[in-house]
């Protein structure tokens, strides 16, 4: 008898249709799994008993068991109802994906702040928000506005004077034009703590400038300290109603004025004011034109008020000439004629002046002090012991002269020191 069997070593049943259930391997014969890469886990502690399971993939259905002492390939099977680890996929799921990179973002971050940075200082370049002026371009500004005859644009450069009666357009020209300024370099500029210093050099006039002037932080702009210098004019009492550049001084304790030659006057047109350091003028403001705050001041009777005080001594004379008396009152001349005849006495007075000296101290207002000795000639009747009258002539009779001339008053008026 021929011992049939089936392909599972059974034997084959008559009946080809009948099979014996759950009893052979399904009908798809499961084959070995495939080797899968192991990705490195850390070393869990160790422990007595088997190692616990992490995150082992989905289990197939008809793999095969593993055997003890049978490597194995890939995870362990899913046992049922086993619950899934935390953090690992479970059956029919997918592996979480892997966190971003954030490479990228700080790389975009870093881009940012480049672009505001660029920003900040291209604000700052174009005076949006930083310094709109740098020390040296300040004191240029002023300079150039000095030269100009632009005193808005000078005094704008700095803080503003008290008062700017003196410090205009018109002044500021005058002023070039006695002195230019001119060749104007920058030397140095220095920064320390919102405060600046910048060195200059130029021509002025016939001097030669060397000032460094001091500049302080105003918000976002530097501005000069001065761009003024103020002068006291307390001391002026000696001038006869002191002038500057034509302007009145009456009522001004200080007056405030640009670098350069000043033009001392008086209102009274008989006196000249000469300054004696005309030509040493203050080249720049601060401490440059410490000097210049206290005016030197000579005060004299020009040629109109020599003129006019002669008039008045000539008139005074003239006056006096007229008089028949010896001695006449308020007047210079004394005959000391013991025996003249009262009333006869005939003057002539003097025509050479050149003896008299006048002077202006000052102190007396608009006086003027004159004084000297002049030489008068005089006729007049005398009797001698007998009687008998005749003439007499005395040609050089010398008197002195002594008086103040009132030259406030037009036409000025001699008045005599008894």
């Amino acid at each position: 008898m021929t011992d049939d069997r089936n392909q599972w070593g059974r034997p084959q049943d008559d009946d080809p249709d009948k099979t014996v259930k759950g009893v052979y391997p399904p009908v798809n014969t499961p084959q070995p799994a495939q080797p899968q890469p192991v990705q490195p886990q850390p070393a869990p502690p160790q422990q007595y008993g088997p190692p616990p399971q992490y995150g082992p993939p989905p289990h197939q259905y008809g793999a095969p068991q593993q055997q003890f002492g049978q490597q194995q390939y890939g995870p362990p099977p899913q046992q049922f109802g086993q619950q899934q680890p935390f953090g690992y996929p479970g059956p029919n799921q997918q592996s979480p994906t892997p966190p971003k990179s954030r490479k990228p973002l700080y790389i975009g971050l870093a881009a940012a702040a480049v672009v505001v940075l660029a920003i900040i200082v291209g604000v700052s370049v174009l005076g949006g928000g930083g310094s709109s002026s740098k020390p040296e371009d300040v004191v240029s500004a002023y300079l150039d506005a000095l030269t100009k005859g632009d005193a808005k644009k000078a005094l704008a450069q700095g803080t503003a004077p008290a008062t700017d009666t003196f410090a205009t357009d018109d002044i500021l020209k005058k002023q070039q034009s006695l002195a230019k300024i001119s060749d104007v370099k920058i030397v140095d500029s220095q920064i320390l703590a919102g405060t600046a210093r910048v060195h200059t050099t130029y021509q002025f006039g016939k001097q030669k400038a060397d000032v460094t002037y001091e500049l302080k932080k105003s918000g976002d702009d530097w501005q000069m300290n001065d761009t003024t210098i103020a002068v006291d004019t307390n001391n002026l009492s000696r001038i006869p109603k002191p002038t500057l550049f034509g302007k009145s001084l009456e009522g001004t304790s200080k007056a405030y004025v640009f670098p350069g030659p000043l033009q001392w006057g008086s209102e009274n047109p008989n006196f000249d004011v000469k300054d004696t350091k005309s030509d040493s003028f203050s080249t720049g403001t601060g401490y440059e034109a410490a000097g210049s705050s206290y005016p030197s001041l000579d005060v004299g009777l020009n040629d109109t008020g020599k003129k006019a005080a002669t008039k008045a001594v000539t008139t005074l004379l003239n006056d006096c000439a007229k008089s028949t008396s010896f001695k006449p009152d308020n007047c210079p001349q004394n005959a000391y004629a013991f025996r003249g005849v009262d009333g006869t006495a005939k003057w002539t007075a003097p025509t050479d002046l050149s003896p008299l000296t006048f002077q202006y101290f000052g102190s007396e207002g608009e006086k003027v002090n004159v004084s000297g000795s002049l030489s008068w000639s005089v006729t007049y009747q005398e009797k001698d012991f007998n009687g008998v009258v005749a003439g007499k002539t005395d040609p050089d009779v010398s008197a002195g002269l002594f008086g103040d001339i009132d030259m406030s008053k037009d036409p000025a008026v001699l008045t005599l020191s008894h």
